[in-house]
Parts: structure tokens; C-alpha cells; sequence
């Protein structure tokens, strides 16, 4: 009864380390979701990103 098994990528590291241009490239090669919540929190409220990163986080978690 074959179970469907998933895989995790986690990208960690600094501000300004280059996670989001390392995953721009990996996901032109791999067909997976991603999920930012700097993304999300720019979905949010844009004009005050910061206002929102707790809510950012739990929506991220609702996500995966």
C-alpha cells in the first residue's frame, strides 16, 4: 500500500547570504512548491513587512 513519501529542503543562512537566488535556480530544475514567508508577509502588507512576520509564519506553516 505504497505511502507517498515527501522531501523537506530547508535553506537557512545570513540576510544577504543569496538563499532566494539559490532557490530562484533550483526550482528552474526541480518542480517543487516553495514557500517564503517574506513573500508571504510582502502578500500581507507590503508597505510594513516587519508588522506582519508572526502571521507570515503561521501561514507558511499552514501551507506546508
Amino acid at each position: 500500500m505504497g505511502k507517498k513519501s515527501k522531501q523537506l529542503f530547508i535553506v537557512a543562512g545570513a540576510n544577504g547570504s543569496g538563499k532566494s537566488t539559490f532557490c530562484s535556480e533550483f526550482l528552474q530544475e526541480e518542480p517543487i512548491t516553495f514557500l517564503n514567508a517574506d513573500d508571504i508577509a510582502k502578500e500581507l502588507c507590503p508597505e510594513n513587512m516587519e508588522s506582519v512576520a508572526i502571521a507570515a509564519g503561521k501561514e507558511l506553516y499552514k501551507q506546508s
